[in-house]
């Protein structure tokens, strides 16, 4: 290994460890670094068998029907996992490798390494209007801003006991909303910037690979099957709401994109 090479990875190492450091990468870095990793710890020594690059990725934000997109992909078969892997891990590459396919925020923040990992991979971003996303997602999380994140981890309380998972979780919680939401004054900043990021990242990529549905404006089966080359079922598309509240930092249910 080169010296460079070798600063290079100890670079990327100490990146890995910020919040959503993969977007801040260079693209050859992270091209070269993922796919270096990944197959280390995941492909050379799986504990579960790893399945096909032609995987689907639902990358919309919390709040955009992501739950009814993951049934739906169910529904046709595919073996999805959405936001935790039963409920005790957030997504992250195990999952990437070892599922058919995976949605939301955990998917969303990381979404340019997930393509270029896995080069026979679809993409479906979700989106509804701003001024109910905003409404919806208010509700969602208990904030009137997303910088209240910030003021929520900043607080001793919230590492201490505070989730019932290990600590991997609540890493990968900080580092889900910090990179989509938590730097922003507003919500309507959130959606906007993650919406240019999605489309200008996907303009000059093949239209097989990417789809953006509207599910809470009606769209369902008759775009999403296409796309995937699945036939239509014979049953309604899913459409899953979550229960509204507070954000309750007692509760990890409540922390679920």
């Amino acid at each position: 290994m080169s010296v460079g090479h070798a600063l290079k990875k100890q670079i990327a190492n100490l990146l890995r460890r910020l919040p959503a450091p993969f977007h801040r990468l260079p693209e050859e870095w992270k091209q070269s670094y993922l796919r270096e990793d990944v197959k280390r710890r995941y492909v050379e020594a799986p504990t579960t068998p790893v399945k096909p690059e032609a995987k689907v990725f639902g990358i919309g934000l919390s709040k955009t029907a992501t739950t009814s997109l993951s049934q739906a992909l169910t529904t046709l078969g595919y073996d999805t996992v959405h936001w935790t892997r039963k409920g005790q891990r957030v997504l992250g590459w195990p999952e990437f490798f070892h599922a058919d396919a995976a949605t939301d925020t955990p998917c969303a923040a990381q979404f340019e390494s997930l393509y270029h990992t896995f080069e026979e991979s679809k993409f479906i971003y979700t989106v509804r209007d701003t001024s109910g996303w905003v409404q919806s997602i208010k509700e969602h999380f208990g904030m009137e801003s997303p910088r209240e994140f910030r003021k929520l981890w900043g607080d001793r309380g919230f590492w201490e006991g505070n989730f019932g998972w290990r600590w991997y979780n609540s890493l990968r919680w900080v580092q889900v909303h910090e990179c989509l939401y938590a730097q922003h004054d507003t919500w309507e900043d959130a959606y906007r910037a993650f919406d240019n990021r999605v489309r200008r990242f996907f303009e000059d990529k093949p239209d097989n690979r990417f789809l953006v549905m509207n599910i809470p404006e009606g769209e369902g089966w008759e775009k999403l099957c296409p796309f995937l080359g699945r036939e239509i079922p014979d049953q309604p598309f899913p459409h899953v709401g979550r229960t509204k509240g507070m954000l309750d930092v007692s509760k990890v249910e409540q922390y679920k994109g």
